[in-house]
């Protein structure tokens, strides 16, 4: 729930106004996830369970659970996708997220650069891979269980930026 409310937080916070920018909206978390085939990962019985949707004139926002049946293995998914012109360089998104994780986590939070998409991190301490896409105007949060899966999350993501580029 901790790693939930740190996203929702971060992701209100980083919010844009202005024009849409995209003819081509990112699908919703779980079409994404299907899309990619995260049952093959997961076990072919895995489910897909929708969380949050939301959608407004500044931004669009879905949550994803994919899960196995024996709840051993997990991929949380959110995109966030702002739909404005007026989006800081993918630098400064990360730059802005690392702070605000700082200030959510603690100073000492170890989050580290990752060469995925514009830019990413993974924030080990809460299991979490952000990958900024498309000039920064996406941000997928990837949270695999176990929790310490930075090899599925890049995994997924590497899939994620090829299908959808």
């Amino acid at each position: 729930m901790t790693r939930i409310m740190v996203v929702l937080t971060l992701l209100m916070t980083l919010a844009g106004m202005g024009k849409t920018v995209t003819d081509e909206p990112m699908p919703v978390a779980c079409d994404v996830l299907e899309t990619i085939d995260i049952a093959a990962t997961l076990g072919p019985s895995a489910t897909y369970e929708p969380g949050i949707l939301t959608e407004n004139e500044n931004l669009r926002m879905s949550l994803c659970i994919a899960e196995s049946p024996d709840l051993s293995a997990r991929m949380t998914l959110m995109v966030r996708e702002t739909l404005v012109t007026d989006v800081p360089d993918p630098a400064t998104l990360r730059t802005m997220a690392v702070d605000q994780l700082r200030g959510t986590i603690g100073e000492s939070a170890v989050i580290e650069e990752v060469q995925i998409g514009d830019t990413a991190i993974w924030v080990g301490e809460i299991g979490q891979l952000t990958v900024w896409h498309r000039a920064g105007r996406v941000m997928l949060i990837f949270s695999p269980t176990p929790m310490h899966d930075r090899a599925a999350a890049e995994a997924a993501a590497l899939r994620v930026l090829a299908a959808f580029p």
